[in-house]
């Protein structure tokens, strides 16, 4: 079959466009770039609100570590010092875990919320469980 000898016009060339439309996935990507955004926001959101937790958590107990050298400087006998340690590791072991839990509460917000957005930015399509059929072992 021969070539055309004349150029397409304008029209015949984005004819088409029709047919062959980039529009949908250009919307799509645009759905996938907003949610991306959104994802990267809230994930600095968290970020900073743990940075801050943990901060303010460290303030606390350089605080509690400044008290306990003022107080064991006080300390005139043994026991005097072993009462104090004692009181002092009881409370930095609860406050330590009550931190710990605080930060694993944040962490699992945080995944929860980003598994909620994945969604949006890759819809996977519902499909059914397949079904598996083991046989049975002979014995």
């Amino acid at each position: 079959m021969p070539m055309p000898s004349s150029k397409p016009t304008p029209e015949q060339a984005y004819a088409f466009e029709k047919h062959f439309s980039i529009t949908p996935f250009l919307e799509a990507q645009q759905r996938a770039l907003r949610a991306t955004l959104d994802l990267q926001s809230q994930a600095l959101a968290r970020a900073s609100r743990m940075s801050s937790t943990c901060a303010d958590f460290i303030r606390m107990r350089l605080e509690e570590d400044r008290k306990a050298l003022v107080e064991g400087s006080g300390c005139r006998t043994p026991q005097e010092a072993l009462t104090l340690s004692t009181a002092f590791m009881e409370t930095a072991v609860k406050q330590y875990g009550e931190e710990f839990a605080s930060l694993t509460r944040l962490c699992i917000e945080s995944l929860h919320d980003t598994v909620q957005a994945v969604p949006e930015l890759a819809p996977v399509p519902a499909m059914d469980a397949p079904k598996l059929s083991v046989p049975a072992r002979a014995a």
